[in-house]
């Protein structure tokens, strides 16, 4: 019963909104920057993907699903960027 007033918080009602849409452009912030990190990535991946299909490197592995696996993800990345600029 008395870890009840403990944890009950003074915030006013304009802070906690305040707060809340800091933290969300925080976290937009953040995502943007794993967005970008994650197209470097997938961009480096992609081209070591087309060396090694074209250089026929392994027979038994499916260079092409891997592929198109990365070129989603960019461009899922890419949109997650474009919808967040605003």
């Amino acid at each position: 019963m008395r870890l009840s007033l403990w944890l009950k918080t003074d915030i006013e009602e304009n802070e906690s909104e305040g707060l809340r849409r800091s933290l969300l452009i925080d976290s937009i912030r953040r995502g943007r920057v794993l967005a970008y990190a994650s197209i470097a990535f997938e961009v480096v991946f992609s081209i070591i993907d087309i060396f090694a299909s074209a250089f026929k490197i392994d027979s038994r592995f499916e260079f092409n699903s891997y592929l198109f696996m990365y070129l989603v993800m960019t461009v899922m990345s890419m949109a997650f960027l474009a919808l967040s600029k605003s």
